[in-house]
């Protein structure tokens, strides 16, 4: 009852001052905010739940590269050693694994063909990851051991394609060529991130053809109750080291891994989160000291109140209890906004970094997210008002009767404290503001990296051939040469050619070799990119051919087998020898050469965020194969959007049954690349411009209430002679001293966090004396001129209407 009261009279009081009302619940909505956007992300990265069963016993099983330990390097498992885990692995409950890829369907009536995210996978798939049947059933063990012609589709696929019309199960759809028989519909949400897909059939590990053409099942491993990640690692060595001493030629210099789900989806996006984490945290700080500015001012202002209120009998609780409330009030209906406006900022956020399909799948306001940005509210409140609170409770009250002023000032003390308050946030503004000068930085140098090739005007897609329409290789040789052949003749095209790249963001193909008379150190195959092109795509590309010659038609599969290298290959294994006429082995063990004819120019064609790589080009018309797809690069003269519809129809006067997936244009490729950078920069950018607006108001703040608080004493130097500007100037630089403060604690603060940052995300490098130096100076011209502007209420006092002032 008692704290309803003071709510009521609290609420009251805001009505009163709604300027000072509305300037507190601003503050604190944006830092709800940007504390709940950010949080939203790093939920999903650390604390939800996957949203699947068992999550925390889930691993992911991947093999290494010889020579590439990193796990953003992990390579999927092949159908061969996916089956080998499932008789021998016994530390794991469950092993299931998915290849994934567009695949082309079509059927009668249901519109023209077009290329769907699919997957083929083991049986069990569906129910590890929690997938509950709409309509219909998934196929059994011994369906997909029999590689049975059968098909399961998503709830999207279902409603869009198929109008949600339960009457589909049972009815025929050609997929890739072959009659499958729908057999069921998943409910709503089936539609796994980590491996896009919307149609799935059968994996059969004992297909010979599946274990030949399909190379990458992405497998998991689901441990026992009470089992250890540890425990099945060791079996996996175990079992792994048998696969390669049964195969060595294939699987020497191999190693296997397993790690945990969560990780293996987030790991490389931890550090980045964190940085955002520690940015908002800032922010939430720089409030703090902002909101205790604007409190302790009223405070003071209305300590005449608190003191007649005290004669008349209020206790100290009672006085502070009437803050308490209001902070309580503001703190719930800036956390209710802050939340709001968090569900619209971060699908806006994650917009930036559109590769990132997980986080954008999972990150929701959940009860976490809620129940942080109300403490946040509460805690920046709380402590905003602390120090006015305990000014309040504290001793002289009484004087402040005695002396019956209305604008009791606190005395220097008090400004003294508003002025620490106001260098702590321009410190805290500048920190966040270099920082962020340091993040836009390393995108602005990432985004004007050469890629080596020229991305304008070229549309990229890709198209899979699949082994049961295209048995022979010859059958997709001649299949490609005519729909380049068609290409080349449409309007518009300037040049076409093909690739194995996918111009997908941080996916790319490898390979081993070997180097002839240049063995490896510890005899193991090197590991570089490998790309196999059809003649036309360097050209189409605009990548240039810095020694040697580029493919051309002479280069068939009854020809010398030949292949062209990156410069940077050609500089890692020949140094300044002349590369033209060397030997390459591809494979762990393989008996067959290539010849280089030709050197490359270095490119970053699977994203400006990655190096350029060590790149092996091989002929697509000297071997190809069925289960990698072909990608299809376009130069066109005009706009490459434009010409989408003249490249389908090119490729459906080949084959009317053969769709185009995966279609992006270099331009927006690339700039996909730099999503994790660009939403890095612009967050942390945002609270930067968020910190130095609230230190601006803060220092306004302090500037004018200091003017009013010294009214008497200005107007008794006004009466006494002194000169205008000399009054102003010294309102001013009491502002102005403090920014000053701030800006050189802030420069200090800045270079450790700068250090930090570096060590944090590698990518951003260092060097931040500039972005310091900079902000340092610019929070300098907006904190005096927000203190001069200020300051400008004191040239106009009235000395005569000061002097009558108490």
């Amino acid at each position: 009852m008692v704290m309803m009261q003071h709510l009521t009279i609290a609420l009251r009081m805001l009505a009163k001052r709604p300027g000072l009302a509305a300037g507190r619940l601003f503050t604190v909505t944006i830092v709800v905010t940007a504390v709940s956007a950010v949080f939203t992300v790093a939920n999903v990265t650390f604390l939800r739940p996957l949203p699947f069963p068992h999550a925390d016993r889930l691993l992911r099983l991947y093999l290494q590269s010889p020579g590439r330990p990193e796990f953003k390097d992990a390579n999927p498992l092949t159908p061969l050693q996916l089956e080998r885990y499932r008789e021998r692995v016994r530390s794991l409950e469950r092993i299931e694994g998915i290849w994934s890829g567009e695949r082309a369907l079509t059927g009668e009536g249901e519109g023209e063909a077009e290329a769907v995210p699919a997957g083929r996978v083991t049986a069990g798939f569906f129910t590890l990851f929690g997938g509950e049947i709409e309509a219909g059933r998934v196929f059994t063990e011994q369906e997909a051991a029999a590689d049975d012609k059968l098909a399961v589709l998503s709830h999207a696929l279902w409603t869009r394609r198929y109008g949600a019309d339960r009457r589909v199960i049972g009815r025929s759809v050609i997929i890739d060529g072959d009659a499958h028989v729908i057999v069921g519909v998943m409910r709503r949400g089936f539609e796994p991130a980590f491996v896009p897909s919307q149609l799935w059939t059968p994996l059969s590990t004992r297909n010979p053809m599946a274990r030949t053409a399909l190379t990458s099942v992405v497998t998991y491993g689901l441990l026992p109750a009470g089992g250890t990640a540890a425990r099945a690692r060791a079996e996996i060595d175990r079992v792994f080291a048998d696969l390669v001493a049964e195969n060595p030629a294939l699987l020497k210099g191999w190693s296997a891994g397993a790690r945990d789900m969560r990780e293996a989806q987030f790991g490389a996006q931890g550090p980045a989160v964190v940085m955002l984490l520690v940015a908002v945290a800032a922010l939430g700080l720089i409030a703090v000291a902002n909101l205790a500015n604007l409190t302790l001012a009223d405070v003071l202002y209305r300590r005449a109140d608190f003191a007649v209120k005290a004669a008349l009998g209020a206790s100290r609780l009672d006085l502070a209890a009437g803050e308490i409330a209001e902070a309580l009030i503001l703190a719930g209906a800036g956390g209710l906004g802050g939340l709001i406006a968090a569900s619209w900022l971060v699908p806006a956020m994650l917009a930036l970094d559109r590769a990132n399909r997980v986080a954008a799948a999972q990150a929701t306001i959940d009860w976490r997210v809620a129940l942080c940005g109300f403490a946040v509210a509460a805690i920046v409140m709380l402590a905003a008002i602390a120090a006015p609170v305990l000014r309040i409770a504290g001793p002289g009250i009484a004087a402040a009767v005695a002396a019956g002023s209305r604008r009791a000032s606190g005395g220097p003390g008090a400004r003294r404290i508003r002025a620490i308050l106001v260098t702590a946030q321009t410190a805290l503004a500048l920190v966040l503001l270099s920082s962020g000068a340091q993040v836009v930085a390393a995108l602005h140098r990432a985004s004007r990296l050469d890629p080596g090739f020229d991305p304008s005007h070229v549309i990229a897609g890709q198209l899979r051939l699949s082994a049961n329409l295209f048995p022979e290789e010859r059958d997709r040789t001649r299949f490609v040469e005519r729909v380049l052949e068609r290409l080349r003749a449409a309007p518009g095209v300037v040049e076409a050619g093909t690739t194995l790249n996918t111009f997908t963001v941080n996916f790319f193909f490898t390979t081993l070799i070997r180097i002839e008379d240049r063995p490896s150190p510890d005899g193991q195959p090197y590991t570089v990119q490998y790309r196999r092109i059809s003649p036309g795509y360097l050209e189409a590309m605009r990548i240039p051919i810095v020694r040697g010659r580029a493919f051309d038609a002479r280069d068939r599969i009854d020809a010398p087998l030949v292949a062209i290298v990156s410069r940077g290959f050609a500089r890692r294994f020949w140094g300044d020898e002349d590369p033209l006429g060397k030997r390459i082995q591809r494979g762990n063990n393989s008996k067959v050469s290539v010849t280089v004819v030709g050197v490359a120019g270095d490119v970053r064609d699977v994203g400006l965020n990655l190096d350029a790589a060590d790149i092996l080009y091989t002929p697509y018309f000297q071997g190809s194969n069925a289960a990698a797809p072909v990608g299809l690069v376009v130069r066109t003269a005009g706009d490459p959007r434009g010409a989408v519809a003249d490249i389908k129809r090119a490729i459906w006067q080949v084959d009317p049954n053969q769709p185009l997936a995966g279609v992006v244009t270099l331009n927006e490729f690339l700039a996909d690349s730099l999503g994790a950078h660009r939403f890095r920069a612009m967050v942390i950018a945002a609270c930067g411009a968020v910190g130095l607006l609230l230190a601006t108001i803060g220092t306004y703040g302090v500037t004018a209430r200091s003017v009013v608080e010294r009214t008497r004493e200005v107007g008794i130097r006004l009466a006494l002679g002194g000169s205008s500007g000399n009054v102003w100037w010294t309102m001013a630089w009491a502002g102005a001293r403090a920014v000053a403060a701030g800006a050189i604690a802030g420069i200090v603060t800045s270079i450790a966090a700068g250090a930090g940052l570096a060590a944090l995300l590698p990518d951003v490098g260092g060097g931040i004396w500039k972005p310091a130096a900079a902000c340092a100076a610019a929070l300098l011209v907006v904190g005096g001129l927000a203190a001069a502007i200020a300051a400008r209420a004191a040239v106009g006092v009235d000395p005569l209407v000061a002097l009558r002032e108490r």
